[in-house]
C-alpha cells in the first residue's frame, strides 16, 4: 500500500526532518525554493491541527500555546490567498463527490455530486 503524498502524518513528518543547513528555512529563503517553505509551514499546521483534534493539546495547557499562535498567524495571511486562488481558478470546477460524506437521517450518507445543492 502507497502512502499519500500529500497528507503529512507525524512519521512522514518525522521522516522528513533533518537538522541540517540544507534544512534551514533561511537557506530556503535565500535559495527561493517558495515551494519548500510552503511545504514545510503547511506540514506543521497540519501537525499542530492533529494535536488539537486528536486530543494532544488540553484546554488551558501551556505546552505548544506559542506553536498555536504562529499557526494561527499563517493561517490568516494565507487563507485569504488560497480562497482567491480557487475562486479565479476553480470554483466553477466539478470537484466530484465527497470523501466522506455527511451523515443524513438514518445514518445514510448524504451525496452531493460537485457545488450542486441538495434538493
Amino acid at each position: 500500500m502507497t502512502e499519500i503524498a500529500t497528507i503529512p502524518t507525524v512519521r512522514n513528518l518525522r521522516r522528513r526532518w533533518k537538522p541540517h543547513k540544507e534544512h534551514n528555512a533561511h537557506t530556503w529563503y535565500i535559495k527561493q525554493r517558495w515551494t519548500q517553505i510552503l511545504d514545510e509551514i503547511l506540514a506543521r499546521v497540519y501537525l499542530m491541527r492533529c494535536q488539537l483534534v486528536h486530543g494532544a493539546a488540553t484546554y488551558g495547557g501551556k505546552l505548544n500555546r506559542m506553536s498555536l499562535k504562529h499557526c494561527v498567524t499563517m493561517m490568516q495571511r494565507l487563507l485569504p490567498a488560497l480562497l482567491l486562488v480557487w475562486i479565479d481558478h476553480g470554483a466553477d470546477e466539478d470537484w466530484g463527490a465527497m470523501c466522506c460524506p455527511p451523515m443524513g437521517r438514518a445514518g445514510k450518507p448524504e451525496v452531493y455530486v460537485g457545488a450542486r445543492t441538495p434538493k
